[in-house]
């Protein structure tokens, strides 16, 4: 399981080292484990991932327009039949991990932050 997560936080770390590098990937729509709704775009180099003595850590920035329903829509569908859960109006829980999805507002625009942690 180690191995398994340290391969997707490697994976994750490749795509957010630049745009260039992940649109030449088979996976642009993903990260790690995680799809990305198509609606938004990763912002390379703010996001981050790790393993903790907990379980893995992942935070990935998208900029663009979708409102919260239809990320809330995109993320249900997407997602239940990975195993998550939804527990909320942008959140979701999967074995020990939850997930969830803010908008957050920063100098540059609103962002949609995904943060993926142990619970």
């Amino acid at each position: 399981m180690k191995t398994l997560r340290a391969t997707i936080s490697l994976f994750f770390l490749i795509l957010v080292q630049g745009q260039t590098l992940a649109e030449d990937l088979p996976q642009t729509k993903w990260v790690g484990d995680l799809p990305i709704i198509p609606a938004l775009k990763v912002e390379p180099g703010l996001g981050f991932a790790f393993e903790s003595p907990n379980g893995r850590i992942v935070m990935i920035y998208l900029s663009g327009t979708a409102t919260s329903q239809t990320i809330k829509a995109y993320y249900d569908e997407a997602l239940a039949p990975l195993g998550w859960n939804s527990v909320g109006a942008l959140s979701w829980s999967r074995e020990s991990e939850r997930l969830k999805v803010e908008e957050v507002s920063t100098a540059g625009g609103n962002l949609w932050k995904i943060m993926l942690q142990p619970e």
